[in-house]
């Protein structure tokens, strides 16, 4: 037998428990900095199945992309939109990002921190989606994904927005001005303080609030504080 032409078998129950696992330990790595009863070894020991748990999809390739997305339209939680996004960008198909970007958008509230996790969990395998979906044409859910994305994976991230940073600060949608601050905090530019002054004037206590973290974070406390 040639072993070259050699088809490993697909075992669905195997992949289906990949992908059920991988937002399992997600979830539980997302809880753990809330609870004192996680230490670092068990962190580490969740960290080390979940990436046990990610690599099999990985290797599953197409096989592992349809119980993922599966598990995400059942359970429709954070776990679940995590382990589908990361898989759409390992691929570099960009349906499957609109496929998960079209469920997180039910249910934003509930998704997309899942969904932000995974764009920085990717590092700069994000950089093109972050580009995309932070245009000011994108869907408002989109954009804040990329804005958080690039908030929690700092400058290198900042620098790949589809548009100068303080133009979303402009934006009718609340959730994207806020987003907009907190990618502000970390963008090292000290021209954007400006627009944040500003923003803690904004109508809304959530972009005010983020505007102010943002100012403390550039060193401004004395705005921050005002």
């Amino acid at each position: 037998m040639d072993s070259s032409t050699f088809q490993f078998p697909v075992i669905a129950p195997l992949i289906a428990r990949h992908a059920e696992d991988a937002a399992f330990y997600w979830s539980q790595l997302d809880r753990a900095g809330f609870s004192p009863q996680f230490g670092f070894e068990r962190l580490q020991h969740f960290n080390r199945l979940q990436d046990a748990h990610l690599e099999g999809l990985k290797v599953a390739g197409p096989n592992g992309w349809a119980p993922a997305l599966r598990a995400l339209e059942r359970w429709r939680k954070s776990g679940e939109a995590f382990v589908c996004a990361l898989l759409a960008m390992h691929s570099g198909d960009h349906t499957r990002l609109d496929t998960v970007l079209a469920v997180v958008r039910q249910r934003p509230d509930e998704l997309l921190r899942g969904l932000v996790s995974a764009m920085a969990w990717a590092g700069d395998q994000s950089d093109e989606v972050i580009r995309l979906w932070s245009d000011p044409k994108a869907d408002p859910v989109a954009q804040v994904a990329a804005l958080r994305a690039a908030a929690l994976r700092g400058p290198a991230a900042v620098v790949h927005l589809a548009s100068p940073l303080a133009t979303c600060f402009s934006s009718p949608t609340l959730h994207v001005r806020a987003a907009a601050c907190r990618a502000a905090g970390v963008a090292e530019n000290a021209a954007i303080a400006p627009s944040l002054i500003a923003a803690l004037e904004d109508v809304e206590l959530a972009v005010r609030a983020e505007a102010a973290i943002a100012l403390a974070t550039m060193g401004h406390d004395e705005h921050a504080l005002s």
